[in-house]
């Protein structure tokens, strides 16, 4: 049997979540095209008034998201309650494969409607499939899965159910936000689009194994 693997790893993924609208010349930080690694910061203003309300001072200081708080953006997106088992709702926790759009077509505007495919992948008229999501556990718990910051999603299209000569031109991450949860045909059956990548065009036999990883990484440079 011969097994196909694609592994997508969004590591290029920065974000600055400002509180003003200018930066101060004063303010420094680290560039994310100076970063090994994404990056993910904070940034803070404290002003200090008299009664009048003259500025006296005026600081702007940015802080590194810790272990803790991009955990928990982590489990905000691909989410587990609990005891540990996926949340059926807003999670982006839905693998699916398309030959609808390339890796040209796809853009911000892209949306779960673009990616229905002309011809599913498996017998079942199934194009997506739910991932085994593993990311870090209780913030603080001795036991991880990964660390955090990071989240991987894994997804197998079995042979036994591949439709012949399948073609796979992208890769998409949905959640289940539609009422009927467990529908599967496309990524809009499923819910909403979180990310499509385009992958080099792909046609699968019959008895060929489809394995997917997805790995969305906002760790910070310094941990």
């Amino acid at each position: 049997m011969l097994t196909r693997r694609y592994g997508i790893a969004l590591t290029g993924f920065a974000a600055v979540f400002a509180l003003l609208a200018i930066t101060p010349a004063s303010a420094s930080f680290l560039p994310a095209s100076q970063a090994d690694t994404p990056v993910l910061f904070g940034m803070a203003e404290l002003v200090h008034k008299n009664v009048d309300g003259e500025v006296l001072s005026s600081h702007t200081v940015h802080n590194q998201l810790v272990d803790y708080g991009e955990s928990i953006l982590i489990k905000g997106t691909f989410g587990v309650d609990s005891v540990g088992t996926t949340s059926n709702f807003e999670r982006s926790m839905v693998l699916c494969v398309t030959d609808a759009l390339t890796g040209a077509d796809i853009s911000d505007t892209t949306i779960a409607g673009d990616l229905t495919p002309t011809t599913a992948v498996d017998d079942g008229d199934q194009s997506c499939i739910d991932a085994t999501v593993l990311l870090n556990s209780e913030p603080g718990s001795a036991v991880l899965n990964t660390e955090p910051g990071l989240a991987v999603l894994n997804a197998t299209f079995d042979g036994d159910d591949v439709v012949d000569d399948a073609v796979i031109t992208a890769i998409a991450v949905c959640n289940t936000l539609n009422e009927d949860f467990n529908d599967r045909d496309d990524c809009q059956a499923s819910g909403g689009l979180f990310s499509a990548v385009g992958v080099v065009n792909t046609t699968i036999g019959a008895d060929d194994t489809l394995d997917i990883t997805y790995t969305f990484d906002i760790r910070s440079p310094i941990n």
